[in-house]
């Protein structure tokens, strides 16, 4: 069996992927390129979501960013 964690609020992550439909981080809205960001868990009254809070520079390693 296996079991999936949930996030909790709070929980970050880093996503990277090409963006074919417009998205915003730190009030930048980006679109139709490759790009790398870090998004936070936030869980409100009604729905619980990801949200992008900040771009990643390409140059930049996974480890560098998670400390």
């Amino acid at each position: 069996m296996r079991f999936k964690k949930k996030p909790y609020d709070g929980d970050t992550r880093v996503r990277e992927g090409f963006l074919w439909f417009p998205k915003e981080c730190d009030n930048q809205v980006r679109w139709l390129e490759h790009a790398r960001w870090r998004e936070q868990y936030y869980i409100g009254v009604w729905i619980s979501q990801w949200v992008g809070i900040k771009w990643l520079d390409e140059l930049e390693t996974k480890e560098s960013i998670l400390n």
